[in-house]
């Protein structure tokens, strides 16, 4: 995956999902992302409470937390991306 290949409406939803995870302290958590029963953990909900973009439904988020996950652990694609966008 390279960073040119999500469109401006993904990119949104993925840097302010990045932002409740950062401002949660959820990063390891979120870079570690094991899907089984996320759902009911604490972290996650904290996570959903911080994110702005209100228009999630479960698969949107999932796929959101997973770029989320993928840009954690590598952050150059995700400077590049935070550079092609802004």
């Amino acid at each position: 995956m390279t960073y040119n290949q999500i469109n401006k409406n993904t990119f949104e939803m993925v840097k302010d999902a990045m932002n409740a995870i950062i401002n949660t302290n959820n990063t390891n958590f979120i870079k570690s992302l094991d899907e089984i029963d996320i759902y009911n953990d604490q972290k996650f909900l904290e996570i959903v409470q911080e994110i702005k973009y209100k228009e999630h439904y479960g698969l949107s988020l999932k796929f959101t937390l997973k770029l989320c996950n993928y840009y954690l652990n590598n952050q150059k694609e995700w400077k590049r991306l935070l550079k092609y966008y802004e």
